[in-house]
C-alpha cells in the first residue's frame, strides 16, 4: 500500500488550534490525520487539501467559492 500524503503544514496548523478545544480528538481516517468530536469525524487531511464535514443545506454556499471543492476519495 502507498503511504498516504498530506501537507504536515496544515496539519501542524490545525493541531494549533483544534487539538486546544477539550472536546476534539485526533485519529485517523483511512491513514489520514483526522479530528473527532463525540467519535464523529469532522475534519480530516487529504494530499494537499483540508475536508471538513458541513450541514447539506450550506454545501451549495460553500462550492461557489473559490479554492473549494467537493470531496472524492481516490479522485
Amino acid at each position: 500500500m502507498d503511504k498516504v500524503k498530506f501537507n504536515e503544514e496544515h496539519k501542524e496548523i490545525l493541531d494549533s488550534f483544534l487539538l486546544d478545544i477539550p472536546i476534539v480528538n485526533p485519529g485517523k481516517m483511512n491513514g489520514y490525520p483526522a479530528y473527532y468530536v463525540s467519535g464523529k469525524l469532522f475534519a480530516s487531511l487529504y494530499n494537499d487539501g483540508v475536508c471538513v464535514k458541513i450541514p447539506e443545506t450550506r454545501v451549495k454556499d460553500f462550492l461557489i467559492k473559490e479554492g473549494i471543492v467537493p470531496f472524492e476519495p481516490m479522485g
